[in-house]
């Protein structure tokens, strides 16, 4: 999905590209934090295992809004245990109550 801002009366690209959904063994989404500025976190799920109730490899990218782009400030990896959820997947959970959307 592309994320767009907007900028002189236009919507623009806001230069990032997100994830959701996924199969069983990679998931992806992302969700939106009120603040000022606003920001929007991509979360990336990759299976170790065994199962789908095992270990994954989480990534997150925290994006920050500076005018109509997205900007990366910070980035974690870490390894969690337990399904991902269909909340952790959705597209775009909280953006509306954020202000964003």
């Amino acid at each position: 999905m592309t994320a767009y801002g907007y900028h002189d009366g236009r919507v623009v690209p806001a230069g990032v590209t997100l994830d959701y959904g996924g199969d069983s063994a990679s998931k992806a989404g992302f969700s939106c934090l009120p603040g000022n500025p606003p920001r929007l976190i991509q979360r990336t799920y990759e299976l170790i295992g065994p199962t789908i109730y095992g270990w994954w490899q989480e990534t997150d990218i925290t994006y920050t809004w500076h005018g109509p782009r997205l900007v990366q400030s910070a980035k974690r990896r870490f390894k969690r245990r337990g399904a991902v959820t269909a909340s952790q997947t959705s597209v775009g959970h909280r953006c509306t109550a954020a202000g964003i959307g």
